[in-house]
């Protein structure tokens, strides 16, 4: 058999021997497939390039390539066990490397994905996603060590492709009952979740990147997790991008008892608005007072108010790049709550004093790394409205020329009732300073751990769109622990356009709650955007999950209506439909045995003539479903025609059989306390219509 010098040779084995590759000139000529079990090795300068179809498991894969994966469709690798040079992963392919896999050298893959094992990249390696396709994941239980003995490795993950700046990556830390030890650079656009062991940050240095007012990386610890220790950490504030727009940054350090380190980045003035004054930058009430100062190094600023103002280049004058690092260093605060004391008598002189003493505007800031939630609130003594500064609005120059200031405005956070007014956001960001007017004197302003919006694992923070349609539903438990879902429509989505808008959903903690849609091809996704609605009506499974038993509360916010003019929520467990645009909220009961599938959504088309009732029959007319101990059976327009139902076991035995009779219930309950645990089958039938299904009856 000519192996290496006959063009287009196709050579097979499923041999579990060692496959010897010598060097080629070139590659473009050869196709290779290598069957399970094979073990190959790559001499020195050789090329070898995989373009046949069907590769499985090539074993123990050795050498110093490189090896370029390379094939015109779409292909599944499976590499195990020992370590390459390079490998570069061309068009579609999925490449999966399990075990352990060493790379020393650069490992490119462009338009497939890699998915890894137990994964190390050494002082030399590097791993890049290339072209709008290209991923790389850590997959199961995988351990991924990033070792910068000797060398100065980054961890970067970042994604900035068009329409995705608001679903950024995050990077989560989980080892029980272990150390884990921070490398020497991760740079995350999103949020670091540390959920379990002690992370030792001292001496580290974590960046955090303010691309925006209402962009912001986050870090918590949640779960069993604690971050210990002192942090040296970067706050990056703005794109790296001068504008042609004058730009405020507000933002406090959120590093509990932080200061300023020696690295201070003086080229735009930080000025810093001191606790002796109320008001900020030509905030009017009732008088003018420009209090701003330059800050120095080592001046502590955990829950003081500082800002940067980026000059425009359309001003000719003192330009400013719109990228600027702050250095800071100081302890992360934990996971306790934060009071502070407003009104006259205030011992830590952490906010201003109003225009009178004990009716003033006080100014608070978030002293988390990341965002707190307005909503859960309850009202502050004496007061309920809290602010934040936005530099909107028009130039006041009527004080000449000379004195021309930006006379901005305060966007309300949280009005009566809980709702958001004046164009404001629900959620305030990590860094951000925010201002609270006390009623009487000597109040206090308690910011709760349990506001964070972390729990929710994602950035969410003052998510603004233009996109039509646009649905957010949020889901709060008896302990106010909230997640939140979006979804929208895109009439102008064509198959698989947008699919990278499409956020999959990260599960939270198993007690916290679990709220997602899902999308076409049946994954879930906490943003989700779908295609014109060509039909009278469209219909997206709401699934739910929480292991915490009690009342749940779910709102809804809908705008931009341009497609859809009716909203209606399927309770599938209690048989209720609720117009949600009419009844913005919705309270259920909720046990850790409920099913997933409880919820539906069903969207009108604008200006249809559609009747919802003939929609739910034509689209399934008779449901079949179990909860735990009970067997659920919807009818949703025969209900007055009765119905025949049957329960068999796995013998075919009939150990159960009912009649339904006319009733104007929709909703039809059979216990399943007389059966043992184990699978049963359900058969339905009324009039002309039939269904079985099967079931399964849980224990005791």
């Amino acid at each position: 058999m000519k192996l290496f010098n006959t063009p287009k040779s196709i050579v097979r084995t499923a041999l579990a021997a060692v496959m010897v590759l010598p060097a080629l000139a070139g590659y473009s000529q050869y196709d290779v497939e290598i069957k399970a079990s094979t073990n190959v090795y790559i001499t020195g300068g050789t090329i070898v390039a995989f373009k046949g179809t069907n590769w499985v498991s090539a074993s123990n894969v050795q050498g110093n390539g490189p090896v370029i994966f390379n094939a015109t469709a779409a292909q599944n690798v499976n590499m195990q066990n020992r370590s390459l040079s390079g490998i570069t992963v061309n068009n579609n392919n999925n490449v999966t490397m399990l075990d352990s896999m060493t790379v020393a050298n650069t490992t490119l893959f462009s338009q497939g994905n890699l998915l890894l094992g137990n994964f190390r990249i050494t002082q030399s390696g590097k791993v890049e996603g290339q072209g709008s396709t290209g991923r790389f994941k850590a997959n199961g239980n995988s351990i991924m060590v990033f070792d910068g003995s000797g060398g100065n490795d980054t961890m970067f993950l970042d994604q900035t492709t068009p329409n995705e700046t608001n679903r950024l990556k995050d990077l989560t830390i989980n080892r029980s009952g272990a150390t884990v030890v921070c490398g020497d650079t991760a740079q995350i656009r999103g949020v670091v979740y540390h959920l379990a062991g002690s992370l030792d940050a001292n001496d580290k240095r974590l960046k955090l990147k303010a691309l925006s007012p209402t962009q912001y990386g986050q870090v918590a610890g949640i779960g069993t997790g604690t971050i210990e220790d002192t942090m040296y950490m970067e706050m990056q504030v703005g794109d790296g991008v001068q504008s042609s727009l004058e730009q405020w940054r507000h933002f406090t350090s959120p590093l509990k008892d932080a200061t300023l380190s020696n690295e201070l980045n003086d080229d735009i003035t930080l000025f810093y608005s001191p606790a002796s004054h109320w008001n900020v930058w030509n905030f009017d009430q009732t008088r003018l007072v420009n209090s701003w100062r330059p800050v120095t190094a080592d001046e502590t600023m955990h829950n003081k108010h500082y800002a940067i103002y980026l000059w425009p280049l359309s001003y000719g004058f003192q330009p400013s790049a719109a990228s600027f690092m702050i250095d800071i260093n100081g302890t992360y605060p934990g996971t306790g709550n934060f009071t502070t004391m407003l009104g006259r008598n205030n011992p830590n002189g952490y906010t201003g004093q109003g225009y009178d003493d004990t009716v003033g505007w006080h100014m608070i800031a978030n002293p988390y790394p990341s965002g707190i939630s307005c909503q859960e609130q309850a009202d502050l003594e004496g007061g309920s409205s809290y602010y934040v500064w936005d530099i909107s609005g028009t130039w006041d120059d009527s004080v000449g020329c000379g004195g021309c200031k930006k006379r901005g405005v305060y966007s309300m956070y949280r009005a009566e009732n809980g709702l958001v007014a004046n164009g404001g956001r629900s959620v305030i960001p990590p860094f951000h300073v925010f201002y609270v007017r006390a009623a009487i004197d000597s109040a206090s302003f308690t910011v709760n751990n349990s506001w964070r919006t972390t729990d929710s694992m994602y950035n969410n923070i003052g998510r603004k769109t233009n996109d039509f349609d646009m649905l957010r539903i949020k889901v709060k438990s008896p302990e106010k622990v909230s997640d939140e879902a979006y979804l929208w429509f895109d009439q102008f989505r064509g198959n698989n356009k947008f699919d990278r808008l499409d956020a999959h959903k990260l599960k939270n903690d198993p007690y916290a709650p679990n709220l997602y849609t899902l999308t076409e091809d049946g994954k879930s996704a906490v943003f989700n955007v779908l295609k014109e609605i060509k039909d009278d009506f469209y219909s997206v499974e709401m699934p739910f999950e929480s292991k915490l038993d009690g009342t749940f509360e779910m709102d809804f916010e809908f705008t931009n209506p341009y497609q859809v003019d009716e909203i209606i929520l399927e309770d599938r467990k209690t048989g209720t439909k609720t117009d949600i645009l009419l009844n913005k909220k919705y309270n259920f009961a909720h046990t850790s045995t409920n099913q997933a599938n409880r919820f539906v959504l069903h969207f009108k088309k604008t200006n249809s003539n559609g009747v919802f009732e003939d929609y739910l029959s034509s689209k399934n007319p008779i449901e079949i479903s179990t909860d735990t101990r009970s067997i659920y059976v919807r009818f949703p327009v025969i209900k007055d025609a009765g119905a025949e139902i049957n329960v068999y076991d796995m013998l075919g035995r009939k150990v159960m059989e009912t009649r339904k009779v006319t009733t104007d219930s929709e909703l039809y309950i059979i216990s399943g306390e007389g059966l043992s645990a184990g699978f049963y089958t359900v058969k339905v039938q009324s009039g002309t219509e039939f269904k079985s299904a099967p079931v399964f009856i849980g224990g005791n």
